[in-house]
């Protein structure tokens, strides 16, 4: 008699997940976009050297991360914070700015310093906050791998970590740029100009560390940067 049983086939080997490395990704934004915000030389040449590889657009007004799900039902954050048996974020006390601004000195130009400072909390509290929501929906996504839609849902929440990149990309610089030209006439001017220049050339350390050299596998108080 013929042996007509089928040899069992052994199971397939899966490999290990591979993190794909800060070269896979094309569609980052450079960081510092076309703006009407007084950006000079410095600042182009920035984006020209921590940007040699492709580049997509920023996202505009029209935003297609930001349209209505068509697959998924996302909770809101309290929704979501409910879910996980947690209150809502503790916020910062907002910054108490003086109510008003004694503009008689001429000596120094207090305003566009107010303007300033008040700028950057402002975008690291959007900053913050954005960060806060998308750690949450991403570990909410974790939680249930297989729920339909959580493609979709990353896709949201990639629109997300652009508009935080541009945050924190051109917020401070623009005002940086407006309270320079503010006190052109000032003797402080000469220093922030030289700041100006400083400042920039950190950024652009700052940018090829995380074009070159980055790794997300590792918390970023873990890594050298020069």
């Amino acid at each position: 008699m013929l042996d007509l049983q089928i040899p069992l086939q052994p199971p397939p080997i899966t490999p290990a997940p591979v993190l794909p490395t800060i070269d896979s990704f094309s569609g980052i934004n450079p960081p510092f976009g076309e703006c009407d915000d007084g950006t000079d030389e410095l600042l182009r040449a920035l984006q020209e050297s921590s940007m040699g590889t492709g580049i997509v657009s920023q996202v505009t007004e029209e935003d297609p991360f930001s349209g209505p799900l068509r697959q998924c039902s996302v909770p809101s954050l309290n929704e979501l914070r409910t879910m996980n048996g947690q209150k809502s974020a503790t916020m910062t006390p907002a910054l108490v700015m003086p109510s008003a601004i004694d503009t008689d000195d001429q000596t120094f130009p207090s305003a566009p310093v107010v303007d300033f400072i008040s700028t950057i909390f402002d975008t690291q509290a959007k900053l913050a906050g954005l960060s806060q929501a998308v750690a949450e929906y991403l570990a909410w996504a974790k939680s249930s791998p297989n729920e339909a839609g959580n493609a979709e849902l990353l896709e949201i929440l990639e629109g997300r970590v652009v508009e935080m990149h541009q945050l924190a990309s051109t917020k401070h610089w623009a005002a940086f740029k407006l309270m320079t030209a503010s006190i052109e006439r000032s003797d402080f001017y000469l220093a922030l100009k030289q700041l100006e220049t400083d400042l920039t050339e950190r950024t652009i350390r700052s940018s090829r560390f995380f074009h070159e050299n980055y790794d997300i596998k590792t918390s970023l108080a873990e890594q050298k940067m020069d």
